[in-house]
């Protein structure tokens, strides 16, 4: 993956601070829909607010852990896709 999304938009600078820790969202229709496990790595997959340290734009970036979550909660929300299909199809 690139490093591009960790750079300031403004200035270009890799020098960054984190401004406020985003509470993790509980959606009941995750849970509803698809259990726990997506509604945690829907949660877990978010961005994070970070304040650049030399411009002080704040902008947003995934860490590396949301990255996997996201790839995680895409392939989950497929596997939950095919298996819907596969039950009114036949």
């Amino acid at each position: 993956m690139s490093n591009q999304d960790t750079l300031c938009p403004k200035c270009g600078s890799q020098d960054w601070q984190p401004t406020v820790i985003l509470k993790r969202q509980f959606k009941l229709w995750w849970v509803l829909f698809g259990g726990w496990i997506p509604a945690f790595f829907y949660g877990a997959s978010r961005k994070e607010q970070v304040r650049c340290a030399q411009c002080e734009t704040i902008y947003q970036r995934r860490s590396g852990f949301s990255k996997v979550a996201l790839v995680i909660f895409i392939f989950l929300i497929l596997l939950i896709l095919m298996s819907v299909a596969a039950a009114f199809l036949g």
